[in-house]
C-alpha cells in the first residue's frame, strides 16, 4: 500500500509538473535571465598577495660591519643584537598595527567621517575594511593579503602600506640605537664614577692602615731607646727562631726606625702596596677608553638603516583577479530554479486536493 501511495505521489507530482509546464518554463526563462545580468553585474575583486621572508646571508652582508661591532660588546648588561629576526620582527610589529593601512583605505575609498551619524560608525566601519587585510606567519616567511575593487587602488594601497613601514621601521631602529647609545654612555659614567670611589676607597684604607701601623713603630721605637736597644737583639742573641708573640722592640730602634723612614718615603705610587689595586686600576683605564660607541656610529651611519632605500625584509607582490565564474552563478540559478519549482509543484497539488 505503501508503494502504491508513493507511485501515485509520484504520478501526480509529474502530472502537475507537465500541467504547469508553460509556466515552469517562463520561470526557467526567468532564472536563465537573471543569472546572465547578475553574471554580467558581477563586480571584478582584486587580491594582492606579499610574500616576507627574512634577509639571507647575502643581503644581511651590508649589516655584517654594524653586527661586528655591536657583538664586540662585552662589558654591561645592556646589550642590542642585530640579525635578520629581529630586523624581520621589527617590521612585522609595524605592520600589525594597520595604521599605514587605514590611513590609506581612507584616502583611496574617500572614507570621511561627516558620511557617518558619529565616530563609532565611523571607527566600526573602516574595521570592518580592514579585516580583510590578512598576515599569516609561518617560520621564516610572512604572507598578505588583501582585496579590493580596484588593481590601480590596490597598488597604491601596497605602495604606501610597504613604504611607510619602512620607513616606520627605519625610525624605530635610530631610536632603539640612540637609546642603547645613551644607556651604554650612562652604564659607563656609572661604572667609572663607581671604580674611582672603589678606588679611592683603597688608598683611604692604605693611609689609615700605615697611620696605625707608624703610631705602632713610634710606641715601639721610644720603648726601644729606653732600654738602649738600638741593634736586633735576636741576632745578637741568636734568637732566630723569634715569634709574633716577642716584644717587637727586640728589633732594636735602628730598625724600628728604617721601618718608619720607609712607611713615611711612600707618598706616590701607593697602590704598588695595595692588594688588587693594580687591576682595579686596570678595569678604570678599561672603562675609559672604551670606544664601542664611537666605533657603532659610524658604521651605522654606513649602514642600510641610515639609506633612502632601506628594508628590513625582503618582499615580493603579486597580483590576482577574484571573480566569481558565470558557470558558478549558472549553477547556484539552477539549483534555486529547482528548489523553486518543486515548491510550485507541491504547491499546486495540495490547492487541487482541497478544492
Amino acid at each position: 500500500m505503501e508503494s502504491k501511495s508513493n507511485e501515485i505521489s509520484i504520478k501526480i507530482f509529474l502530472y502537475e509538473l507537465i500541467r504547469l509546464r508553460f509556466f515552469i518554463f517562463l520561470i526557467l526563462i526567468l532564472i536563465i535571465f537573471l543569472g546572465f545580468i547578475a553574471s554580467n553585474l558581477n563586480e571584478d575583486r582584486w587580491r594582492g598577495t606579499i610574500e616576507l621572508r627574512q634577509l639571507n646571508l647575502n643581503e644581511f652582508s651590508e649589516y655584517d660591519q654594524l653586527a661586528y661591532i655591536m657583538d664586540l660588546q662585552k662589558n654591561f648588561n645592556v646589550k642590542l643584537n642585530l640579525n635578520p629576526e629581529i630586523l624581520n620582527d621589527i617590521f612585522i610589529n609595524e605592520l600589525d598595527d594597520k595604521e599605514e593601512l587605514t590611513a590609506i583605505l581612507k584616502k583611496v575609498d574617500n572614507i570621511i567621517l561627516s558620511n557617518f551619524e558619529d565616530e563609532d560608525a565611523f571607527n566600526e566601519f573602516i574595521d570592518k575594511k580592514i579585516q580583510n587585510f590578512e598576515i599569516k606567519r609561518e617560520d621564516e616567511k610572512t604572507t598578505i593579503q588583501f582585496e579590493h575593487k580596484s588593481l590601480k587602488d590596490l597598488k597604491e594601497i601596497f605602495d604606501y602600506v610597504l613604504e611607510n613601514v619602512n620607513k616606520n621601521s627605519k625610525e624605530f631602529l635610530i631610536k632603539l640605537f640612540r637609546s642603547y647609545f645613551n644607556s651604554y654612555d650612562q652604564i659607563l659614567e656609572f661604572s667609572l664614577e663607581d671604580m674611582n670611589f672603589e678606588i679611592e676607597n683603597k688608598i683611604d684604607d692604605y693611609d689609615k692602615e700605615i697611620k696605625s701601623r707608624i703610631e705602632f713603630l713610634e710606641e715601639q721605637l721610644k720603648i726601644a731607646i729606653n732600654l738602649e736597644l738600638f741593634d736586633n737583639l735576636y741576632v745578637y742573641n741568636n734568637f732566630i727562631n723569634s715569634t709574633a708573640e716577642s716584644p717587637y722592640y727586640f728589633r732594636g730602634a735602628k730598625a724600628i726606625e728604617a721601618e718608619i723612614k720607609l712607611l713615611e718615603d711612600r707618598t706616590e705610587d701607593k697602590g704598588l702596596y695595595i692588594p688588587d689595586f693594580i687591576d682595579l686600576e686596570g678595569e678604570r683605564r678599561s672603562i675609559i677608553q672604551d670606544r664601542h660607541i664611537e666605533r657603532i656610529k659610524p658604521a651605522l651611519d654606513n649602514s642600510p638603516i641610515m639609506s633612502g632605500e632601506f628594508r628590513p625584509v625582503s618582499y615580493k607582490i603579486a597580483y590576482d583577479k577574484v571573480d566569481i565564474s558565470s558557470a558558478k552563478i549558472f549553477m547556484i540559478a539552477l539549483l534555486i530554479y529547482i528548489v523553486l519549482i518543486s515548491l510550485i509543484v507541491l504547491i499546486s497539488i495540495e490547492f487541487r486536493k482541497r478544492n
